[in-house]
């Protein structure tokens, strides 16, 4: 496995220097008429102004409220690298006229803490507040329907971020290195997230995802070394290389039904994971997908791609086991009761759930179930004995 701390060096090397490149480009393009007014720079497109820099880089002026208006045109848009490596602000207010702030306006704002987006933006750009390291909270509103790639990347003061229930991706390394992250819900729209969306959120201890999700990236969730429970959405056919890897307080997973991928190094060095469900629908595990996982246990059926695995890795396994059966039946002092009763088709759960209830009272019903089980189900004599019983009807057991 290649170093991973050198790799991702240079992946932010690369995307740095990248930004560098993009802004030099964009001032050589950019070559349209540029107006002043106050501190703000802005050129003209079409009705609108687009505010394209800012004078006061080193003033003292502490919160940054853009108007509506400039010189009678209406501000509707903040342009690429317009506020870049600006150190002046700590707070941004942007008004409802604003519909669009393209890729990296924001960028290495270092100070920025605060900022206001208004229920007028639409679309917010690739890199917005990459490199914002002092910005702690931020509501993405409903009106966004797409957020960029990297939008977050490296915000290592955010703790709190609510996002727009209108977008459908979350893209790669959004949240990457924002460490002190704690708890993210994923909105119910989102089908895909990207590659190191959440990569290195050393704090984050819950992440709840949609049920749409289909697509988690790799390395989406790596280094989330405190992420101790995971839920994977029912519709996800595809987890990618090092999606979980190094997460080390996951102790469980339940890989779903819809799940036929599970990427090489997916859950590599997650060292207190101890059980692992993975139904007979994945066809591929790839390498050392579970390397480095010391204590771990694999559930799933006989025959199966994952059991296959297991015996070629010399990993522990247990076969057809009712804790994959059944959502709340767990390793305890019952469960192999609890398997003998199924296997033997005594008791069978709660009809219509995945529950088998093991901590319930049981009724005189379900225990003359239990019996008539036990029996083979032999033919029942004439019911007219049951008239005597006000409680038990007829078609009933």
């Amino acid at each position: 496995m290649l170093n991973e701390i050198a790799k991702k060096q240079k992946i932010k090397a690369i995307t740095y220097m990248m930004i560098c490149m993009m802004c030099v480009l964009y001032c050589f393009i950019s070559v349209e008429a540029v107006n002043a007014s106050g501190n703000l720079e802005y050129r003209v497109e079409g009705n609108i102004a687009v505010i394209t820099g800012y004078t006061d880089y080193d003033g003292n002026s502490k919160v940054l409220k853009i108007p509506e208006k400039i010189d009678g045109y209406t501000v509707g848009k903040i342009s690429s690298f317009a506020f870049m490596d600006c150190t002046s602000f700590t707070e941004v207010i942007i008004p409802k006229s604003v519909t669009s702030i393209d890729e990296y306006a924001f960028y290495d704002c270092v100070l920025l803490e605060k900022i206001t987006i208004s229920s007028g933006v639409k679309q917010i750009g690739a890199g917005i507040f990459m490199g914002c390291s002092s910005l702690k909270k931020v509501t993405i509103p409903d009106s966004v329907t797409y957020l960029g790639k990297q939008a977050f990347w490296a915000c290592s003061s955010l703790t709190d971020v609510v996002i727009s229930k209108n977008i459908n991706k979350i893209h790669e390394r959004t949240f990457q290195d924002c460490v002190l992250l704690k708890k993210v819900t994923i909105p119910e729209n989102v089908t895909y997230i990207g590659d190191s969306a959440f990569e290195d959120c050393s704090s984050l201890t819950e992440i709840k995802m949609s049920e749409k999700v289909t697509y988690i990236g790799d390395s989406a969730f790596c280094g989330c070394e405190n992420l101790k429970k995971v839920a994977i959405p029912k519709n996800t056919t595809q987890i990618g290389e090092q999606a979980f890897s190094d997460c080390k307080a996951l102790t469980e997973i339940k890989i779903p039904d819809s799940v036929t991928h599970i990427g090489e190094f997916c859950f590599y060095n997650c060292i207190s994971l101890k059980k692992v469900i993975i139904p007979n629908k994945v066809t591929y595990i790839g390498d050392y997908a579970f390397y480095g996982c010391q204590n771990i246990k694999i559930y799933c059926p006989k025959d199966s791609k994952a059991h296959i695995y297991a015996q070629n890795n010399r990993i522990p396994y247990i076969l057809d086991s009712v804790i994959m059966i059944f959502g709340d039946i767990h390793e305890d002092w019952y469960t192999n009761y609890v398997q003998y009763v199924y296997d033997n088709k005594l008791m069978t759960g709660i009809k219509g759930t995945n529950r088998f209830e093991p901590n319930s009272n049981i009724t005189k019903a379900q225990v003359a179930q239990v019996l008539y089980n036990m029996e083979n189900q032999p033919k029942v004599g004439d019911r007219k004995v049951f008239a005597e019983l006000k409680d038990v009807y007829q078609a009933e057991w």
